[in-house]
């Protein structure tokens, strides 16, 4: 790996309880079982930790987000969003106490350390039903949003 190369975290974020609510953990899973992952990219599945990961944020120079967001687009719309444009989507906290990733960035971006970001954001189908595997619109589009990240790495 030249030193010249980026480090590039690619955060799938998301609660696999919550049928597709959980696509940014399969999708760094489906990442995961790729041999064409360059060395200077790392995957870290973000599920629902929160604060716990500002540390990686603020230790990659480039980081890929996936994450479902509802943004009345038809189901498994996949969306590119860079820069403000990522907070302006990104879904609302659950409670008053928990921290989502619009505020580990928001706290990354107020550290003066937030990497460039793309944020890959699906409209889900289905967010309220328990089940770990996706709905079949979003399981049927995986293997694009999956393609998607690759077409990101190989871009930055």
């Amino acid at each position: 790996m030249s030193a010249s190369l980026p480090d590039i975290l690619i955060l799938g974020v998301g609660n696999l309880l919550l049928r597709d609510e959980g696509l940014g953990v399969h999708v760094i899973r489906a990442l995961a079982s790729s041999k064409d992952l360059p060395a200077n990219v790392t995957l870290l599945d973000g599920g629902t930790l929160g604060p716990s990961l500002l540390d990686a944020i603020l230790n990659c120079d480039r980081l890929i987000l996936i994450d479902v967001a509802r943004a009345g687009l038809p189901i498994g719309t996949l969306s590119r969003k860079t820069g403000a444009e990522i907070v302006g989507v990104m879904k609302a906290k659950q409670s008053a106490h928990e921290w989502g990733i619009s505020e580990v960035l928001l706290q990354a971006n107020l550290l003066g350390q937030l990497p460039v970001t793309i944020a890959l954001l699906v409209e889900p189908q289905d967010i309220s039903t328990l089940d770990t595997e996706l709905s079949p619109a979003l399981a049927a589009r995986l293997p694009a949003i999956t393609a998607a990240v690759m077409d990101e790495i190989a871009g930055l």
